[in-house]
């Protein structure tokens, strides 16, 4: 395995050389490193540190935010069977409606932490800059990726997406205890990540089977393809299969050195009909993402 020189798109490009820059890149790997963002650079740090003051809590306060059964939205402790990444990581996470609610209701904060206290105002406002990142990224690619004005709209207005923080310990364990480790592809269209941490992250596996460390600097994030995005584009941009780079050890895994991760996955709106796929009747957003949890 080695650390590759990651192909690299700059964001602050004219819609034109951004999506030659992103088409390169994204055809070969499905995935970029997105530079030219220095002016949400200190949103992000300010993300990254609140979130570390939240997992440093004692347990016992962050499990008053634990996810509620059959949920995918709250605070995941290290020990959670749901998650399946066994003792490595916890997680928080929350979706674009618990962001509109704490918008329209800032006092109630539905589920989003207040300890912290400042806590859901930030991750409100970092959510807002990823989902306005990920709209010009597929607004510049419309019409390479032949949407229609309906298909356009399902993506960048009437669209759902998550916002995850993943802190992640320097912790080895069990192989029977990573299951989730496996390498993997994302469901929806872009996902964009923010990576803290000594060592690397994140471990791709390039179409040709070769697998590589991607560390992105300060200042840059990855963004990566998912499924739905490379079925929109035809398949010309790969889905780009990924994990949690580790060591492996003969009965163990390892990961060394705390990290902490921002990642934001922006899918289309439930209702779309998934274009190319027809292993569910329906063959909506919805059926293909239920698919994909049955099965994952």
């Amino acid at each position: 395995m080695s650390t590759n020189v990651s192909p690299s798109v700059d964001f602050q490009s004219t819609d034109d050389r951004l999506l030659d820059d992103l088409n390169r890149a994204l055809s070969v790997s499905g995935y970029a490193i997105l530079t030219g963002l220095d002016q949400w650079q200190e949103a992000t740090l300010e993300m990254m540190d609140t979130c570390e003051g939240f997992f440093r809590q004692r347990l016992p306060k962050k499990l008053l935010w634990r996810r509620r059964e059959g949920d995918w939205r709250g605070y995941f402790p290290a020990d959670d069977s749901a998650e399946r990444h066994g003792e490595f990581v916890e997680r928080l996470e929350y979706g674009r409606d618990d962001i509109d609610l704490c918008e329209r209701e800032p006092l109630c904060l539905n589920r989003t932490p207040t300890i912290p206290p400042k806590l859901a105002p930030i991750w409100v406002s970092y959510y807002r800059v990823m989902e306005a990142i990920n709209i010009r990224l597929l607004t510049a690619t419309a019409d390479y990726l032949d949407l229609s004005k309906l298909d356009i709209a399902c993506w960048t207005s009437l669209h759902t997406s998550e916002l995850c923080a993943n802190y992640f310990h320097d912790t080895a364990v069990p192989l029977s205890n990573v299951v989730g480790l496996k390498p993997h592809t994302d469901f929806g269209g872009f996902t964009i990540l923010a990576i803290r941490g000594e060592s690397p992250v994140l471990k791709i596996t390039s179409p040709g089977g070769g697998q590589h460390q991607v560390t992105p600097l300060e200042g840059q994030y990855v963004v990566q393809v998912g499924d739905l995005l490379s079925m929109a584009s035809g398949g010309r941009w790969p889905a780009c299969p990924h994990e949690v780079a580790r060591e492996d050890r003969p009965e163990s895994v390892c990961v060394t050195g705390q990290r902490l991760s921002l990642a934001y996955f922006h899918l289309p709106n439930p209702s779309m009909k998934v274009k190319g796929w027809t292993e569910r009747p329906g063959n909506s957003v919805a059926d293909y993402l239920k698919y994909r949890v049955d099965t994952y």
